[in-house]
C-alpha cells in the first residue's frame, strides 16, 4: 500500500485502484488515516477497477463488468467531475479502528472461513481462483452444517442501539434520540452503507451511501428448510417478499433498524468481519467482548459511473422507508 499512501501526499486528486474488496479496504484503512493527518479527506477521489473474486464495492457503485469500458467510464466521470461523498463505517474494537462499509457476524463469516479454507486448498493446484462457485459451495456447505433443531443457532448478541429514525407516516414525529437495547439470536446480523456483499449478493438493500444512517438487517431464520427456501431470494434483495412468504412467531424473519450507531456485545470472543476481512473481537471489560460501530458522513470521495452519479445527484438522501406497525421508536421495520 506504498503507492495509497504515496498518492495521499501527492498532488494528485484521483486514485483507480485495481482489485476487490479486500484490496479496496486496505486502500481504504490506509488512505483514510493519511487524508485526516494532511487535512485532505474530500480532496482527493478514488474508483474502482475489476479485480477480485466478490466485487461488491464495484457492483453498489455500478462500475461496468469488462475492463475496457470501465476506464472508459472512469475517464468520463474524472473529466465531468462524477465524484460523491460517501459516508463510511467506523469500527472499533479495543484499541483497533477500521473503515469500510460493511459489516458482519454469525452466518456470512462461517461462508467466509469456509470459503477461505476452499482457496488455500486450491492454491496448490492447477485449478482457476474460484469466485462465485467457491463462494457458493462455501454457502451451501454452511447451511448443510446448520443445527437450528434446539432452537435458533445464532448465540446472545447484546445490541445497543442510538439515535434512530421513525420512517415518515408512522408518528408525528420524524426523529428520536433514544437508545434501544435488544438481545437477538440472529443466525446473520449484517450492518451496511452499501447494498452489496459480493458476487450480486444483495444482502443490505436499502442501504443509502450517504444519509448519514447505519442500516442493521437481523436475520432470524429458525428453520433450516427456510434458509435453502430463501437462499435465491435473499440473493436477489427479495428481503420483502422473504417477510411476506416466511414466517417466524407471526412476523417475517428479517428485521430492519437505521441508527447513527451502535455496541454489539457477546459473553464470549466472536468473529466479524468488515468489508469481508474476518477479524475477532477484543475484551471490552465487565466479562463482555464489544465491536462499537459509529458513521461518519460524507467521510471519502468515491469516483463513479455517469448513471450513478446521476441517479444520487437527482434523487439525494432517498431513503427506502419501510414500516411494520410495531410502534419502535427507531426506524424498525421487516423490509
Amino acid at each position: 500500500m506504498k503507492a495509497v499512501k504515496a498518492f495521499a501526499s501527492s498532488e494528485h486528486r484521483h486514485l483507480l485502484i485495481h482489485g476487490g474488496d479486500g484490496t479496496i479496504h486496505r486502500a481504504l484503512n490506509v488512505l483514510f488515516p493519511e487524508l485526516i493527518c494532511v487535512l485532505h479527506t474530500l480532496e482527493k477521489s478514488i474508483g474502482f477497477l475489476r479485480g477480485g473474486s466478490g466485487n461488491g464495492y464495484h457492483d453498489s457503485y455500478r462500475v461496468p463488468l469488462f475492463m475496457k469500458r470501465q476506464l472508459r467510464v472512469y475517464a468520463e466521470s474524472m473529466m465531468r467531475g462524477n465524484v460523491l461523498d460517501v459516508d463510511l463505517l467506523k469500527i472499533k474494537q479495543g484499541t483497533g479502528v477500521w473503515y469500510g462499509q460493511l459489516f458482519g457476524i454469525g452466518f456470512d463469516v462461517d461462508v467466509l472461513k469456509r470459503r477461505s479454507a476452499r482457496k488455500g486448498a486450491l492454491a496448490g493446484t492447477q485449478m482457476p481462483k474460484p469466485g462465485l462457485l467457491n463462494y457458493t459451495l462455501a454457502t451451501l456447505a454452511s447451511i448443510s452444517r446448520l443445527d437450528l433443531s434446539q432452537g435458533p443457532a445464532g448465540p446472545a448478541y447484546s445490541l445497543e442501539l442510538h439515535d434512530g429514525s421513525v420512517p415518515k407516516g408512522e408518528r408525528t414525529g420524524t426523529k428520536q434520540q433514544r437508545t434501544l437495547k435488544l438481545y437477538t439470536h440472529a443466525l446473520l446480523i449484517e450492518i451496511g452503507k452499501r447494498p452489496f456483499y459480493g458476487n450480486k449478493f444483495k444482502v443490505c438493500p436499502g442501504t443509502q451511501c450517504d444519509d448519514g444512517l447505519i442500516e442493521v438487517y437481523l436475520f432470524n431464520f429458525v428453520k433450516k428448510h427456510s434458509v435453502f427456501f430463501t437462499i435465491v431470494p435473499l440473493w436477489m434483495g427479495w428481503h420483502r417478499w422473504i417477510n411476506k412468504t416466511v414466517r417466524v412467531n407471526g412476523r417475517g424473519p428479517i428485521e430492519q433498524y437505521s441508527v447513527k450507531g451502535l455496541i454489539i456485545s457477546y459473553t464470549n470472543p466472536f468473529d466479524f468481519h468488515v468489508d469481508g476481512e474476518l477479524m475477532t473481537s477484543s475484551w471490552e471489560g465487565f466479562e463482555e467482548y464489544a465491536v462499537h460501530i459509529s458513521i461518519i458522513p460524507g467521510a471519502a470521495s468515491f469516483i463513479v459511473p455517469k448513471g450513478f452519479y446521476k441517479r444520487k445527484t437527482t434523487r439525494p438522501g432517498t431513503l427506502n422507508n419501510i414500516k411494520n406497525g410495531s410502534g419502535c421508536l427507531f426506524r424498525c421495520a421487516n423490509p
